[in-house]
């Protein structure tokens, strides 16, 4: 894959980041049946490209997204790319447009893995986790983007005093977090 820096977004860009989904989520595709991969912050649909490229086609899995992309002419140009390229897979995806805090609590699903990756802001990311971790049962896995992030320390605060009473084993710790849901 040519440069990834002007593939993928935010913390998602780092070859250690890459190297992290690829080393850790593809084995772990082939183990999931009839699960969901949820993402938290979709915007322009990168990260999701590269769970349907890589992960879901190794399994019967599918794909949520939730994004609110604004009222902004950047928003609305992101919402369009997005939907325009997720059209080919429309059989695996389902499009949210929202806040995740207004969408999370009506969705009715169990999921294998989550990649929060929106608001960076510690109320926002400690909400998103809290709405997210019911969703996924144990030996399931969630992703924080920006976890060490030197322009958003906020999330590593958010998601250390929420793991701080939750049952977990870590998975990676690099730019971003990934721990498994433990009973």
């Amino acid at each position: 894959m040519a440069n990834h820096s002007c593939i993928y977004t935010a913390c998602f860009t780092t070859p250690a980041a890459l190297k992290d989904w690829q080393r850790y989520l593809v084995p772990e595709a082939g183990r999931w049946r009839d699960q969901t991969v949820l993402e938290v912050g979709v915007f322009e649909d990168r990260s999701a490209v590269w769970f349907l490229d890589h992960v879901l086609p190794l399994s019967d899995t599918h794909y949520v997204g939730i994004d609110p992309w604004g009222t902004s002419r950047r928003g609305h140009k992101a919402e369009q790319r997005c939907r325009t390229n997720l059209a080919p897979r429309r059989e695996k995806v389902v499009l949210h447009k929202g806040r995740a805090e207004d969408v999370l609590p009506g969705l009715d699903l169990t999921v294998h893995l989550a990649y929060i990756d929106a608001a960076r802001d510690y109320d926002s990311v400690l909400a998103y986790s809290e709405l997210v971790w019911p969703k996924v049962p144990p030996d399931g896995l969630v992703v924080w983007s920006c976890y060490r992030d030197s322009h958003h320390l906020e999330v590593a605060t958010a998601v250390d005093d929420f793991l701080a009473t939750r049952h977990y084993d870590t998975v990676w710790v690099r730019d971003q977090l990934c721990v498994r849901k433990v009973p």
